[in-house]
């Protein structure tokens, strides 16, 4: 059975996913410069009310605050 692939926008608070891929070649240069590689590991902590900005991290220990914009930029597996 194949994993089903959904953006980091879809990740509910407190869910875990895995970067799979980026749909926005420049964006993605900077958000790898941020750490994001496939494989990675993210936990959605918590969301602004109107679910902008989404607040994550990243392996555990490096805390990033993304536009739902951006998030909807990141295809990954959840955990």
């Amino acid at each position: 059975m194949k994993e089903a692939v959904l953006t980091l926008a879809d990740i509910p608070k407190g869910g875990r996913a895995s970067v799979v891929s980026f749909a926005d070649i420049p964006l993605s240069l900077k958000l790898m410069e941020m750490g994001f590689f496939p494989g990675t590991e993210i936990r959605v902590d918590c969301e602004a009310p109107l679910g902008c900005p989404v607040c994550i991290t990243l392996d555990g220990d490096y805390h990033i605050t993304l536009r739902k914009s951006e998030a909807e930029t990141i295809a990954v597996t959840p955990l």
